[in-house]
């Protein structure tokens, strides 16, 4: 009886041992997958790429480029942007951020620069009154640096096992050449210079605080305003849309990204 006993508890061990191996690993699987939050503004959401849900009040793109990372590289996503965002208001939200997220995405600075009021100077105002935002955007640059400095510090400290990657802004007009058709040459100078100082201010900051940086890739910057087939919603889209990069963009951006982070 003994003897029967020991052999079918050994048969059951191996049952048992067949089962645990053979069984699905979903678990195991969905504790590995790689975790993604994206914060900051409406660049990073995916305005301007269409297919828009709105959570708290936020409106989000499944076009966005942190989406399309997380589908091409199979990872979950935590989407923290919001259009408007500005450093200080993304500074909120650090307490938010998943303690375990292996990449954190941001994209702030435009917002706090004025991004929309240049917009309005610069594109159908006056040159007077372009000159003057532009000159006030960049009176406001030190303070993004430091301010941005100090949130990726906070972010490394919340999160400290995550990379984390700072994105610039794509340039909006590029070669004033391009633009005649647009704008006078000394506009389209005074903004482009403007946008290359701040995407050497978010680098700056982003490096000494212990972040990555990367731009925009150049396709999307050839696809400009000024190129004959801008990636960029125009009118005719949705108002708040405007001047913000298409589905087009959003992709290509979202490649480039995939590359980034895959190194």
């Amino acid at each position: 009886m003994g003897t029967l006993l020991r052999a079918s508890a050994i048969a059951l061990s191996l049952v048992l041992a067949i089962v645990l191996l053979t069984a699905p690993t979903a678990s195991p699987s969905r504790a590995a997958e790689r975790v993604i939050a994206a914060m900051g503004d409406s660049y990073l959401a995916g305005i301007g790429a269409g297919a828009y849900t709105t959570t708290d009040g936020c409106r989000r793109s499944a076009n966005s480029p942190a989406a399309h990372l997380a589908r091409r590289s199979d990872a979950g996503l935590i989407d923290l942007t919001c259009p408007g965002a500005t450093i200080a208001g993304a500074s909120r939200m650090v307490s938010s951020l998943p303690g375990t997220a292996d990449l954190v995405m941001v994209q702030v600075g435009g917002n706090d620069l004025g991004f929309t009021r240049l917009a309005g100077a610069c594109l159908i105002g006056s040159a007077r009154l372009c000159d003057r935002e532009v000159t006030d955007a960049h009176r406001r640059l030190p303070g993004i640096r430091a301010s941005l400095l100090s949130l990726v510090r906070h972010i490394r400290l919340t999160v400290p096992k995550a990379q984390v990657l700072v994105l610039g802004y794509p340039r909006l007009l590029g070669s004033p050449r391009r633009c005649d058709h647009l704008l006078e040459a000394t506009t389209v100078r005074r903004i482009d210079r403007l946008q290359r100082t701040l995407d050497r201010v978010i680098r700056s900051a982003s490096l000494t605080g212990g972040a990555d940086f990367t731009d925009w890739p150049r396709t999307v910057d050839r696809a400009s305003l000024c190129s004959s087939d801008p990636w960029y919603a125009l009118p005719g889209d949705r108002l708040d849309d405007l001047l913000h990069p298409d589905s087009r963009a959003t992709l290509a951006m979202g490649r480039h990204l995939t590359r980034e982070w895959s190194r």
